[in-house]
């Protein structure tokens, strides 16, 4: 994340999502008019990913600006990782920083939930090959965070199903 003086919180509405949340506040550094760049990688929003440049337009002066569309994808790719609880802690992050390889970087929202994102020129497909393999052992659970429902950002309930 850049320094935080030139950053602001933008919110994306999520509409339905399976982790009963209806938004998700993210930092973000404003360009010109409407425009913002995403600074920090999203825990919970689909279609959405570092470097983004998105429209967001506040729906009055006291609220911070909601996420309307993605204007220009960077190329960047998350992904989401929920470690098992019998992972032990420190080799949760041990494990993550050795995708770095792969050209990855991750942040922690607690000890057991982490979204990462693999940079454009980063190998996506090694990442999901790597964390398959975990998840096969029992180590964790992961998913892809394209975009699940057309025009939106949150999840579709017939996911759950």
């Amino acid at each position: 994340m850049e320094n935080e003086a030139d950053l602001c919180k933008i919110v994306v509405e999520l509409g339905y999502h399976w982790s009963g949340i209806g938004g998700e506040g993210i930092w973000a550094r404003p360009m010109s008019g409407d425009l913002y760049e995403v600074d920090n990688i999203p825990f919970y929003a689909y279609g959405l990913n570092v470097g983004d440049v998105v429209r967001a337009v506040a729906p009055n002066p006291e609220m911070k600006p909601v996420v309307q569309a993605v204007e220009r994808a960077s190329g960047h790719r998350t992904l989401r990782v929920r470690f098992d609880e019998s992972t032990a802690e420190p080799e949760r992050v041990l494990m993550l920083r050795g995708l770095s390889q792969f050209q990855t970087s991750f942040e922690g929202q607690n000890a057991v939930y982490f979204a990462v994102d693999v940079a454009p020129p980063g190998d996506y497909e090694s990442v999901i090959q790597q964390l398959q393999a975990w998840e096969d052992q029992g180590l964790l659970a992961f998913e892809t965070c394209e975009p699940r429902v057309a025009g939106g950002f949150g999840s579709d309930p017939a996911d759950d199903a």
